[in-house]
């Protein structure tokens, strides 16, 4: 990762985090707060396992990933935050036990079908990618005026290079089970979204418009020398 990468990632976290801020202050129309549970513990797992790789090679470029996900850990965290001291009305959904049940029967039907190391490898996935399917339905279903354009975009800005960052770490060392379990959940994560993104956009209304400029900030990703 460039340090131009790093200062945008860094800034794109600020605007997320501002920006899905606004909104849920004066709108919680198709805000599952069980998919921003999930998100916390994804982070959680991730920045483990980005700590564990930093630990076992303790160079500047490790310890910039681990820094990216102790961002978007915190990022998280303010927005659940946000949502229970405002004491949203009806913050918790039928789609949040949705979510619950989903994802405790997808894992203990990999508990019995699949081997220990493979339910590891796919914890990330599960945790984030059936959440933000349930997201997705759920902008559909409501609409979209407590999501923000800028957490769909900052969303993609976010997960793409790291995605691109953790294939190339899994590629250098793929026996390292950290690194193929982060590969992995950011697939997942990118791919999921990317539905998410369909269902925003299918809902989205001239009046739900705000800081479309903001997609200018992928202007430094064209470089070539962006993730050297």
């Amino acid at each position: 990762m460039s340090n131009l990468s790093f200062f945008v990632y860094t800034i794109t976290c600020l605007v997320f985090a501002y920006g899905q801020a606004l909104k849920m202050l004066d709108s919680n129309q198709g805000v599952v707060i069980s998919m921003f549970i999930a998100n916390c513990f994804f982070f959680i797992f991730m920045t483990k396992k980005a700590y564990n790789i930093w630990k076992n090679k303790k160079i500047y470029f490790n310890l910039k990933i681990l820094i990216v996900y102790i961002l978007a850990l915190l990022t998280y965290g303010l927005l659940i935050y946000i949502i229970v001291s405002k004491e949203m009305e009806n913050s918790w959904k039928f789609y949040d036990t949705v979510n619950v049940i989903s994802v405790l029967s997808m894992f203990l039907i990999l508990f019995l079908t699949v081997k220990i190391n493979t339910i590891v490898n796919l914890l990330g996935a599960v945790v984030k990618g059936i959440p933000q399917l349930t997201f997705a339905f759920t902008i559909w279903q409501e609409g979209n005026l407590g999501v923000s354009l800028e957490m769909i975009v900052a969303f993609h800005i976010l997960t793409l290079p790291r995605c691109f960052q953790n294939y190339k770490l899994w590629k250098s060392n793929k026996a390292d089970k950290n690194k193929k379990t982060m590969f992995i959940s950011e697939v997942v994560n990118e791919a999921t979204w990317v539905i998410v993104t369909i269902a925003f956009f299918t809902t989205w209304k001239s009046e739900d418009k705000s800081s479309l400029f903001f997609i200018v900030i992928l202007i430094p990703y064209i470089f070539p020398d962006s993730f050297k």
